[in-house]
């Protein structure tokens, strides 16, 4: 089911709100389990991590096709995908280890300012 079809109808900020809302009530519980595990930080890197890297090629898979995902892969070997990836890399060391050592409100209001900060420096940087 495409983006289109679920938000058929509905205005265009209205859909950024839900969409922000989804996106603070999955983030929000999810830090809390992070502290219920006990894992430590480098252990806990990898246990979100394989489980989210397999869901994310799975769907990945489905969305596109095996054809057209073998045809991608290529793609996924220039520098832009690499700098994304080292980019989501370290993004996701920083938040395992900020859920481990500060509390999680600062962390979910670092996450919530996140794309705030990049629209301002977009703005600022590239007069967008």
């Amino acid at each position: 089911m495409a983006l289109s079809a679920l938000s058929s109808g509905m205005p265009r900020p209205a859909l950024g709100l839900v969409m922000a809302l989804a996106g603070a009530l999955i983030i929000t519980p999810d830090t809390l389990l992070i502290r219920l595990s006990g894992l430590e930080g480098w252990g806990l890197t990898f246990w979100r991590g394989v489980p989210i890297g397999f869901s994310l090629i799975v769907f990945w898979i489905m969305l596109e096709g095996p054809r057209r995902a073998r045809d991608q892969l290529p793609a996924l070997l220039g520098g832009p995908a690499i700098v994304i990836i080292i980019a989501n890399f370290f993004n996701a060391i920083a938040f395992n280890f900020a859920t481990m050592e500060t509390s999680i409100t600062v962390v979910v209001t670092a996450l919530a300012t996140a794309p705030l900060i990049a629209a301002a420096l977009g703005a600022f940087i590239l007069a967008a």
